[in-house]
């Protein structure tokens, strides 16, 4: 039976230390990793792409509806079902979502989610 290494990290946008972010997950090693925080904007998916190729792995699930997450595997990790949902937001604040990817070789799935607070 293989175990099934699974974290989460919060790349604060990549804006912060990529070097640090790439030497951290690296040395993790997951097979998947939940993001919080992956960079955005017109570059965003792009960064996000390029960082998960730098640690071994590969962007699985996030996007528009995922908003502030994402899920990354290991390249040879066959993957099912993605799905992405909105969550509720409040003007001017932050808009949340979530993003969730099962596995075709178990029974599990991955979840990462952006919280929201009605008083934030």
């Amino acid at each position: 039976m293989h175990t099934l290494r699974v974290a989460t990290y919060n790349l604060k946008g990549l804006r912060v230390d990529e070097a640090a972010a790439r030497d951290v997950v690296r040395e993790l090693a997951p097979d998947v990793l939940g993001v919080t925080e992956p960079p955005r904007g017109l570059l965003g998916p792009r960064r996000l792409r390029a960082f998960a190729a730098a640690t071994g792995l590969r962007v699985v699930a996030g996007g528009r509806a995922a908003r502030t997450t994402a899920v990354l595997a290991r390249p040879d990790l066959r993957v099912g079902r993605s799905d992405a949902w909105r969550l509720p937001s409040r003007p001017g604040h932050t808009p949340r979502g979530s993003a969730s990817r099962t596995s075709a070789d178990s029974p599990w799935s991955w979840c990462t989610w952006g919280w929201w607070h009605p008083n934030a």
